[in-house]
Parts: structure tokens; sequence; C-alpha cells
């Protein structure tokens, strides 16, 4: 059996060695970044923009997150992870982690929204992207598909479907499948982490300890689904015709992936919950009225 390396471009047999990757000259094209990369030049034109006319309030810690995200997104599309992600089930776990327990939520802390809608140039702008905001359709759209409870069945069937044999297995031998699945990853990954970050100027519908509570549960599926895939006992994808990984078996590459993916996401999600909590706390610690300092008359100067 021969598999087609959906990035790669490359084909390996059960009888040719699947290591020897050159960490640094071993980049590819993933044209799903080009998505990402056409925002990012509206977003920085437009925060430019923003800033020349003397805008102060966006603080540059979002472009910062904006800018982790984009390379993390990189890393996972273009860098030799994605070549090593044609050979092992477990690169292609750290792939799928990067996507979407990574890259998804550092973007939206980056806030794109009003930075990509001020980079359009300005007839383009009036003309068909304010025309298309304010159409009925496209808000009902918005709204809908931005319900906590939409994002977090679109994200749970995704995982799900996509980590079925047969599916999986078409990803590894045709590159348009394998882009569709990523870009899919990376959409419902967003519309999970929207309910989470709450990206200026949206925000989110529920509150902290509803986010905390939400993460928890696509914790708990996707932990689920890695248990499921460490403890299988065999290899079910198509890595198993091929020679083994790093000196691997499929069913061992198999294991680490779904141990990557159950104890490595679960420790993703911990790191959110974490900083949820804390920003929770000091959120609520503000709202407590300043303690007053209550003086007697007595110990005041020059009284009796």
């Amino acid at each position: 059996m021969r598999l087609a390396h959906a990035h790669s471009g490359t084909e390996t047999s059960a009888g040719e060695p699947a290591g020897g990757l050159d960490l640094i000259l071993d980049w590819t094209f993933d044209p799903t970044f080009l998505v990402p990369l056409v925002i990012a030049l509206l977003y920085f034109r437009g925060l430019w923009r923003y800033w020349a006319l003397g805008g102060v309030s966006f603080p540059a810690w979002r472009p910062a997150m904006f800018l982790l995200g984009l390379a993390t997104l990189a890393a996972a599309l273009l860098s030799p992870i994605d070549a090593l992600a044609d050979r092992s089930f477990a690169w292609h776990m750290v792939q799928h982690l990067l996507l979407t327990l990574v890259a998804a939520p550092l973007i939206l802390l980056g806030a794109p929204f009003v930075p990509v809608i001020r980079g359009l140039p300005a007839v383009f702008r009036r003309a068909v992207f304010i025309p298309f905001a304010r159409n009925r359709a496209v808000r009902w759209i918005l709204v809908t598909v931005t319900r906590p409870i939409v994002a977090f069945i679109a994200y749970t069937a995704s995982l799900w479907a996509w980590h079925d044999a047969t599916l999986y297995d078409l990803t590894l031998a045709n590159e348009l499948v394998h882009y569709l699945e990523h870009f899919n990853f990376f959409v419902v990954a967003v519309l999970l982490w929207w309910h989470v970050v709450s990206p200026h100027p949206f925000r989110s519908r529920m509150g902290y300890l509803a986010r905390i509570g939400f993460l928890i549960g696509s914790s708990v599926q996707s932990n689920a689904l890695g248990a499921l895939i460490a403890f299988s006992g065999s290899a079910w994808y198509a890595y198993r015709s091929l020679p083994g990984f790093w000196g691997l078996t499929a069913a061992e590459d198999q294991m680490i992936g779904g141990l990557l993916m159950w104890v490595g996401g679960a420790i993703l999600h911990l790191i959110a919950i974490t900083i949820i909590f804390v920003v929770y706390a000091i959120q609520e610690q503000a709202k407590e009225p300043p303690r007053m300092l209550y003086i007697q008359r007595d110990d005041l100067p020059g009284t009796v």
C-alpha cells in the first residue's frame, strides 16, 4: 500500500523508511495558510492606520498574541511538523493540538475583528463589507453559529468524525481532504474559544464560571477520545502500512498520539481554566467596595 502524503507531496510505501527528514529544509506549503496570512496583512494595516490617527486604546499585548497565534499556525501547517505528521500519528496529533488549542485562542486574544475591518480598502469596506454585515440572514447565521451549544456540538462532532478510521485514512491519501480537515479543525476551534476568550468587540454569552464549565466539558470529551485511541491495543489508521517511525510500531506511535490528545490536551485546557479563574477572581475583587478606615474622634489631633 502506498500513502500519498497530503502536504509533502511524496509517497511512502511499506518498504521505505519513514524517517530521515531534514528538520531544517523540509518545509511545506499549505494553501489554507493563505487565509490567516491575508487576515494578518489586513490586521496590521488596520492597526497601523488606527495608531497613525492617534488611537491608543488598543493594548500592545493584543498584536503580540495575534503574532504568536500566527506563528503557531505556521509551525503547524508549514514547518517540518507537517511533514512528520504524514509519517507519524503522534506528530499528526501535535499538529492538531497546535491548531485547535494554541493557535485559535491566541489569535482571538489578538482581537482581530476591528483592525481587520479597518484594514480593508475603504471602497471595499463601504460597497461590500458593510452591506454584507448588515444583511439579516448573515446576522442570523452569525448569532446562531456563535451560540455556546452550537460551538460545542460542532467542535465535538468534528473531533470525533475526523478520527474515524475511514475518514482519517482519506486525509492521508487525499490532499484536498487533508486541507479541508485542517480548515474545519481551526474554524470549529475558533467557535469554541470565542466563548472563552470573548474577543473584542464581541462579548461572550457566558460568565467566567460558565466558561470554566464549558472548557471542562470540552476537555472531558477530547480526553475520552484520546484514552480510547491510546488504549485501543491495535493500530487503527493507515500508518500501520508503514515500516514504523523512529523505531516505534504503528500501535506504539498511535498510543503516544492518544496520550498527547488525552494528557496534553488536558494540560492545555487546565492552563486556560486557571487563567480564566484568575481573571474572574481579580474582577470580583475589583467589585468589592473599598474598605473604609474608621478613626476614633479621640484619636484626631487637637481634639478633647
